[in-house]
């Protein structure tokens, strides 16, 4: 039995990586402000891409951020879809990408698996947002802090996300909405499905905004782990909890990255 899990491990992983690769991880600095910004807690720099709406430098209005793990190939696109949009709120978008080597494999991941050399490293890098990022984008920027910050994520970045909900509870002002897309909840033999179980028998209330997606091409076991999560969380009636599950039609891995429904879902202009 134990070598079957590291078979089937290893061909997830294969899967996640084949299907996340890039052709062009180039960013258009045209329309972003590029920032080196170390991280004391992580000790690890990064790089931000910050997006400022249209109206940004035409007025004094305070905007909701979106921050966007895997800014280097994703960013782009979130701006794409949210420029492609009318009735929406305006927000600013604030990617993050590696100024070395990508390390996504130890900042999106809960636990240390040994296919994956660097991982586990999730509670430090959330740490770093609650800490180091959030505080200077706030102090940086004009911030609407009561619409609340939303954390969008893909894959790996997806199964971060989901790890940042179950965290909510306890720092709402960190995240309030979540998008999260394709998430990796086959890590560690479906880890975040029993975290969500324990969550449950503390929680009665999840007071946040989430979108949960997945490609109706995706491979059965990712479709099979985004049906389970939907079943376990809306079972629970949370308090406060406004979500939407979606398998897209025609969509494999990586097209999931590019559905402004998300967008919209988060940001309509009600």
């Amino acid at each position: 039995m134990k070598y079957r899990y590291i078979i089937f491990v290893k061909l997830i992983i294969l899967l996640v990586f084949t299907n996340c690769s890039i052709d062009d991880d180039t960013v258009n600095t045209d329309k972003v402000d590029i920032i080196n910004f170390h991280s004391n807690i992580v000790n690890e720099d990064y790089v931000l891409y910050v997006y400022l709406p249209p109206s940004y430098d035409n007025s004094s209005n305070d905007f909701p951020v979106l921050y966007q793990l895997d800014g280097d190939f994703t960013v782009e696109l979130t701006i794409e879809n949210a420029e492609s949009l009318s009735g929406i709120e305006e927000f600013i978008i604030v990617g993050i990408d590696y100024l070395g080597n990508n390390k996504r494999e130890r900042d999106f991941t809960p636990t240390y698996l040994e296919d994956f050399q660097d991982s586990g490293g999730a509670d430090v890098f959330y740490d770093f947002f609650k800490t180091e990022l959030i505080p200077y984008i706030n102090s940086n920027y004009r911030v609407d802090s009561n619409f609340g910050n939303t954390l969008k994520g893909h894959s790996l970045g997806g199964l971060f996300a989901t790890i940042a909900l179950l965290k909510h509870n306890q720092n709402p002002n960190v995240f309030k909405n979540y998008i999260i897309e394709s998430p990796s909840l086959w890590w560690d033999n479906g880890l975040m499905l029993n975290e969500e179980q324990q969550f449950s028998e503390a929680h009665t209330s999840l007071d946040t905004k989430i979108y949960v997606s997945v490609g109706e091409l995706e491979q059965v076991i990712q479709k099979l782990y985004f049906e389970t999560f939907k079943s376990q969380l809306l079972s629970r009636n949370y308090l406060g909890l406004i979500s939407q599950f979606q398998i897209l039609p025609n969509a494999n891995h990586s097209d999931v990255r590019n559905n402004p429904e998300a967008l919209t879902y988060i940001y309509e202009d009600e």
